[in-house]
């Protein structure tokens, strides 16, 4: 008898929690979510259903943020959205994969980086632009020597904007002289 009511119990909530766990698969739907919320992910409105669960959450947390910005934030917002839709594809892939490997360095190093940025966003503007310098006159030696004297000093590096040439407008990079490869003479 004890066995029975067993089974009858775990079928009972299997009952009961197979339509919650098929919502909670489905995601959230548009009419959950708020009227504010629905204005700004209103360009999604048309697609909500066809999104993931996960990606729809996603979208309810930065409506939420967005909400939460000063008119002040929510321009710069814009204006970064606005330079990055105008970046070309090449270079959003390879910022996109420069920041999938900042987010696999570990917790630290992430914080250290965080922080020199911020010193560095600091600075003034005429600082800023003759640390840029220097650091793209350096070899690639040098920024390696660079980088390892600032973390013995348990400062991280000065961000650099790439490595190995001089950026030029249209997003190609020129290699310096000092960066490229003595050729080899044929024998």
């Amino acid at each position: 008898m004890k066995r029975a009511s067993q089974i009858v119990l775990v079928a009972l909530l299997a009952f009961l929690l197979v339509p919650m766990a098929s919502a909670a698969a489905k995601g959230l739907e548009w009419q959950q979510l708020s009227a504010e919320e629905q204005h700004v992910l209103e360009p999604f409105q048309s697609r909500w259903s066809t999104l993931s669960a996960e990606r729809r959450l996603n979208l309810q947390k930065g409506s939420r943020r967005w909400a939460g910005m000063s008119a002040g934030e929510q321009r710069r917002v814009r204006q970064r959205f606005k330079h990055w839709q105008g970046l070309p594809p090449a270079e959003r892939q390879r910022l996109r994969a420069r920041y999938q490997r900042f987010r696999k360095l570990p917790a630290e190093e992430q914080k250290q980086i965080r922080r020199a940025h911020r010193r560095f966003q600091q600075m003034p503007p005429a600082r800023r632009q003759q640390l840029r310098k220097k650091w793209q006159n350096m070899s690639l030696n040098e920024r390696r020597r660079f980088i390892r004297k600032r973390q013995g000093t348990g400062r991280a590096h000065v961000p650099g904007r790439h490595q190995g040439g001089t950026r030029q407008p249209g997003g190609r990079t020129e290699v310096s002289p000092r960066h490229k490869r003595p050729s080899r003479p044929n024998r």
